[in-house]
């Protein structure tokens, strides 16, 4: 039996996390799944939660889908110690097993890659394996993704985390589209899908479009 869920995490910061996670709880919700979304920790703004939230139409609380937020922009445990404030880790785990048992599927959204420390002694890679949901990991096309992502995939693999798939983002040309190929060649890992680089008028919709011409996710969900 799946996991009703997916953890969508990424090889680097700004590399499209928001953007796949928006677009997969918009076309979810439009093929009627009642779908659940959730950023456990947020820094500098809440945009990206604002976002999640429209996009899957939920009405839960802000302070569920984002649980720990911190007003600096920088990883978890620099602005915790710039601010001066302690980040309490079971507001993740307390927010999540209210909204699993509210939805019938969930998209958590993680911050920055699997190594960001969120503490001294928890990572982004100890919560995925606290919330048990199968990781889909979020490239880019750019020049070092092959790197990146196969250091992803290691320490996913290091730390027995089930690997549900690869989408690829902003892949703009021929040599940025093989780069994405050699990465599955090595790996055998699930490519869901390529999408261009493009310009984003209105968020959602520009997510939901995409998402549903270059993204195949039906094996997330059966």
């Amino acid at each position: 039996m799946k996991p009703n869920g997916i953890f969508i995490t990424g090889t680097d910061t700004d590399v499209g996390k928001t953007f796949v996670a928006s677009g997969l709880a918009a076309s979810m919700h439009d093929d009627g799944i009642d779908v659940g979304v959730m950023k456990p920790v947020a820094t500098g703004s809440r945009e990206d939660v604002c976002m999640l939230i429209k996009a899957s139409k939920v009405d839960d609380d802000e302070e569920d889908v984002n649980p720990v937020f911190l007003s600096i922009a920088a990883s978890p445990l620099a602005a915790s110690r710039l601010l001066k404030e302690e980040i309490d880790i079971s507001k993740i785990r307390e927010s999540f097993d209210k909204l699993m048992s509210k939805h019938e599927y969930m998209i958590v959204e993680g911050i920055g890659g699997v190594m960001v420390p969120i503490t001294t002694s928890y990572s982004v890679i100890d919560m995925i394996k606290e919330l048990g949901l199968p990781v889909l990991i979020v490239c880019r096309g750019a020049l070092g993704t092959i790197n990146h992502t196969l250091l992803t995939i290691n320490v996913c693999n290091t730390n027995s985390i089930d690997i549900a798939g690869i989408i690829a983002n902003k892949v703009s040309d021929e040599l940025e589209r093989n780069a994405i190929d050699i990465i599955i060649e090595l790996t055998n890992i699930p490519l869901f899908g390529k999408i261009p680089t493009i310009t984003i008028n209105d968020y959602i919709s520009t997510a939901r479009s995409m998402i549903k011409k270059h993204v195949r996710y039906d094996p997330l969900i059966t």
